[in-house]
């Protein structure tokens, strides 16, 4: 079964929400990542609106998680940890060497994470092939099970690969 995009669910977005969470302040957020505070409302505005969900409650201060925030936090925070530790294991993954790379990766990412992974891919693996492929994290694991993708970027799934 393959879920509908997250339309209007961006990784900054997430990076703010998580940020806001743990400040409770749009100035502290702000600052932490290097936003302007109407850069950080405006996140948390969108991201709000993409969910159809207050996720914060703006009268306390510091604001507050409401009850669709603090179920929304669990998953984003595992979310964001798989997308660092994935972002250190390319970084510690010397590739440069391969000739072909067939990756894939999770759908909910193709209009963000997508471009920049395959352009850093690209400036570093300059004598590669890739393939890209986008699907839903079960699909991934499928292709990984019969060797059909080298490496994927999905959500977590009840087994790791056969292979593994």
């Amino acid at each position: 079964m393959s879920h509908p995009p997250l339309k209007g669910v961006s990784l900054k977005g997430l990076e703010v929400f998580e940020m806001l969470a743990r400040t409770g302040s749009v100035a502290q957020t702000a600052d932490a990542l290097g936003l302007s505070r109407p850069a950080v409302a405006q996140q948390c505005k969108n991201l709000d609106e993409a969910l159809g969900a207050q996720l914060l409650d703006h009268r306390t201060r510091p604001m507050q998680l409401t009850p669709a925030g603090r179920v929304f936090l669990r998953r984003v925070e595992k979310a964001l940890a798989a997308l660092r530790a994935g972002q250190r294991d390319l970084t510690a993954l010397d590739l440069s060497g391969l000739s072909a790379l067939r990756l894939g990766v999770i759908e909910d990412f193709e209009n963000d994470v997508t471009p920049r992974l395959t352009e850093r891919l690209a400036e570093s693996m300059l004598h590669c092939s890739f393939r890209l492929r986008t699907a839903a994290s079960h699909v991934l694991h499928d292709l990984l099970n019969r060797r059909g993708l080298d490496m994927a970027i999905c959500a977590a799934l009840p087994q790791p690969p056969s292979y593994i």
